[in-house]
């Protein structure tokens, strides 16, 4: 199954020619009010959890009231102790409105081979009724984990309520809104610290951005298409130009003589594109 990454000239460029991807702090990308949103849903469900599947009635309370304060703080703050990065890819190929958003190429990826260089994939959500179950089912076992954990440390909690609270936090940045579903995003979403990654910073505007780079190998990339824009031809040759001297150099490096990377053109119209 393929998966596709929009973005612009340059991305390309850097992804090709040093093989890493850049995830970036959820915190300054659009979707950081969703994280909020999404967090917000997970402390509207601690409200109602199923309290008749606590190990520990004994924490019951306490466990209750760790989750919240780390939602509270959550929400307030932004997860600020231990920051999720995202890098965002989609199932949906030449797909006008990603073309407008992020820019006028695409990588296509091997889903399966993807998954080899990746932490892993997490579907987005955009269902109302499964974000409220997958919040309700969740939260009741964190609190099982939690009061466990207290329980098993003296009122305390350790590494088990960590883990808890770092799977809800990443179930909160997979809830998307329902009117963007037709882009079927499918996202890596890692603590830097789970997967070994260093943070590094890039300039924006007046910010620096946090971000870590995640290597890939190219034997997951199938294709590199040419979206929509003015000029598509001559983007075109020149993106064929360049692949041939990457595909030339990995074949040489990884030693996968057979490898090649095919130039797609997109048949979405630019005009479609200005609307």
């Amino acid at each position: 199954m393929s998966l596709f990454h929009y973005t612009n000239a340059s991305a390309i460029y850097s992804i090709l020619r040093h093989k890493k991807m850049r995830a970036t702090d959820i915190r300054y990308l659009n979707d950081s009010q969703e994280l909020q949103d999404g967090l917000q849903r997970l402390a509207e469900s601690l409200e109602r959890p199923s309290y008749g599947l606590f190990v520990s009635d004994e924490y019951r309370n306490e466990s209750i009231e760790h989750l919240r304060t780390a939602f509270a703080d959550s929400v307030s703050f932004g997860i600020s102790e231990e920051p999720l990065f995202v890098l965002s890819f989609s199932r949906a190929e030449d797909l006008l409105s990603q073309w407008r958003a992020y820019g006028s190429y695409a990588i296509e990826f091997n889903e399966k081979l993807l998954l080899d260089s990746i932490p892993s994939l997490n579907t987005c959500i955009y269902d109302l009724k499964t974000k409220n179950d997958l919040s309700q089912s969740l939260v009741t076992k964190s609190l099982m984990d939690i009061s466990q954990d207290m329980r098993l440390n003296n009122g305390c909690v350790g590494e088990m309520s960590l883990k808890a609270t770092g799977k809800l936090s990443k179930l909160a940045a997979t809830f998307k809104q329902e009117g963007f579903s037709e882009e079927q995003e499918v996202r890596v979403v890692s603590h830097a610290s789970e997967s070994g990654y260093s943070i590094h910073y890039y300039p924006k505007d007046d910010m620096l951005i946090p971000y870590v780079d995640i290597e890939i190998s190219l034997d997951c990339i199938q294709a590199i298409h040419v979206g929509p824009m003015r000029g598509q031809k001559l983007a075109y040759t020149s993106m064929r130009d360049f692949i041939k001297e990457i595909e030339k150099s990995w074949q040489s490096d990884s030693g996968n003589i057979e490898y090649e990377l095919e130039i797609k053109k997109s048949e979405t119209s630019f005009r479609s594109k200005l609307r």
